[in-house]
């Protein structure tokens, strides 16, 4: 009589899902998803989890000059959008990217950031502030410019950050703890006296932003609230101390999404990490790989919010290396710009109600183009850009030899998808296998005879010129007999 053995044939799902895991700084190793969003899908079946490749983008505005631009507004009630580059302001009509007007020589100079916001009179008039720190300048509904003497001889010089808040706009003076504040229905104006000081932690104040009834004062140790507590005589504000919090912000980090803020910052003695202020509660939501990332970028760090294929995303770029938040999934991957995967050279970025509905404008700071992020482009301006997809090793609960027959690729056929390349990586991740191409257009996409292995990890390269969504891998190995 033949002796029994259990069959170990089995068909594995390999696991989309993956935590950005580096275990260094230049992600060389380990999951990382570039250029590509995880959606997780309710179906009747249960939980799916989906890659999509990012929107490509296309350029909506030429250079003007060799010259980056210096900061970007767009003004929802007159449907305008605002460019500094060099010395001057160019304003463009929203809903098709046509030049209005350019504002020559706004500034003095062109050697610093430009921040904007706009500012609401109580008679219902509204008007674009425009500062680089050391010149604050008014825009109104003709386009004429009218520049603030009194901010100079108050404030001196601030951080070019103005926030309207409660009928007044706030400037930080540079190099102190100080924001002013101009005479209420005034911008231009601005009387001596009229401030308020954080001074819980003897820092400077680097940024200021608004939280819903509040306005936040970022030092390089704590960040305090402020509220217009309608004080008579000198500035209406008063601190609230009850809600200090011991953490510094690291350069310019900040971003404004709904009532939440996205921050990079450090406690006192700790290393750099992503915060999220909601209301009064500070949550950190970096792993630790971003944090090995972040303790090793010497450079700036910016912040960024951009919004594709129904995900909004947190930004950071230090140099060339830009990593995303997905406010949606929670997972942190990378972005590249047109064929680099390394290089994504962001240096603006606003999200406008366009024609179309909303739209991810940018610029990197090898132009002053401005590009915008389109779901029908699956390039980036005209140029392939690649997803890669790299995996986490999986050994299905044993190290002893296994091998592996065919992988299934389940992704969309329509459009058309065209091809991937695969590799595998069976000593974690030194050295990877000879790319293989699958067509996933076909109605089994698969690859046959992949060997012998102990724990392996998969890397997928895709560079068509067309949209992708992997649904499911599946592979079939023999776990071996007992």
């Amino acid at each position: 009589m033949p002796t029994p053995v259990n069959s170990t044939y089995q068909t594995k799902t390999f696991p989309l899902l993956s935590v950005l895991d580096s275990r260094e700084g230049s992600s060389t190793y380990d999951s990382i998803a570039i250029n590509c969003l995880t959606e997780i899908v309710e179906t009747e079946e249960g939980k799916e989890v989906h890659l999509i490749k990012r929107d490509g983008s296309e350029e909506i505005v030429a250079s003007v000059s060799s010259s980056p631009i210096r900061g970007m507004f767009h003004d929802n009630a007159r449907g305008e959008l605002y460019v500094a580059i060099d010395t001057d302001i160019y304003i463009y009509d929203s809903s098709d990217f046509s030049l209005i007007t350019t504002l020559a020589a706004a500034f003095a100079s062109a050697d610093s950031k430009v921040g904007f916001c706009a500012y609401l009179y109580e008679d219902g008039t509204s008007v674009v502030i425009a500062t680089n720190g050391t010149v604050l300048n008014r825009i109104d509904n003709a386009h004429a410019v009218t520049t603030s003497a009194t901010a100079v001889s108050t404030v001196g010089t601030w951080v070019a950050t103005p926030i309207y808040y409660d009928g007044y706009l706030l400037l930080v003076k540079s190099g102190t703890g100080d924001c002013y504040n101009s005479d209420v229905n005034d911008p231009m104006t601005w009387t001596a006296g009229n401030f308020i000081t954080a001074e819980i932690s003897p820092d400077t104040v680097s940024d200021i932003a608004k939280i819903n009834n509040y306005f936040v004062l970022f030092g390089r140790e704590s960040i305090e609230y402020f509220y217009d507590a309608g004080n008579p005589t000198g500035t209406p504000f008063a601190r609230n101390d009850v809600f200090v919090k011991l953490v510094g912000l690291l350069n310019r980090s900040i971003v404004s999404y709904g009532n939440d803020l996205y921050m990079v910052g450090r406690k006192n003695e700790g290393v750099p990490e992503v915060f999220v202020l909601e209301d009064f509660k500070l949550t950190p939501i970096s792993t630790p790989a971003i944090r090995r990332w972040l303790v090793t970028a010497t450079e700036t760090v910016y912040g960024f919010l951009l919004s594709m294929n129904g995900h909004d995303m947190y930004v950071l770029r230090a140099g060339g290396r830009c990593f995303y938040y997905d406010i949606t999934s929670k997972l942190w991957g990378r972005l590249g710009f047109q064929g680099s995967v390394s290089n994504f050279l962001i240096n603006n970025a606003y999200i406008i109600d366009g024609t179309t509905g909303q739209e991810s404008l940018f610029s990197i700071t090898t132009d002053n183009a401005i590009y915008r992020f389109t779901p029908d482009v699956y390039q980036d301006n005209a140029v392939d850009f690649p997803v890669i997809f790299r995996t986490k090793r999986m050994n299905y609960g044993t190290n002893n030899n296994k091998f592996m027959s065919s992988m299934g690729i389940w992704a969309d056929r329509a459009p058309s998808v065209g091809s991937i390349d695969v590799q595998s990586t069976d000593d974690d991740y030194l050295t990877y296998s000879t790319a293989r191409s699958v067509d996933l257009d076909h109605e089994r996409p698969n690859l046959q005879q992949w060997g012998r292995f102990r724990a392996r990890a998969f890397k997928f390269t895709y560079t068509s010129n067309n949209p992708l969504r992997i649904r499911n891998i599946e592979i079939d190995i023999n776990m071996g007999v007992t």
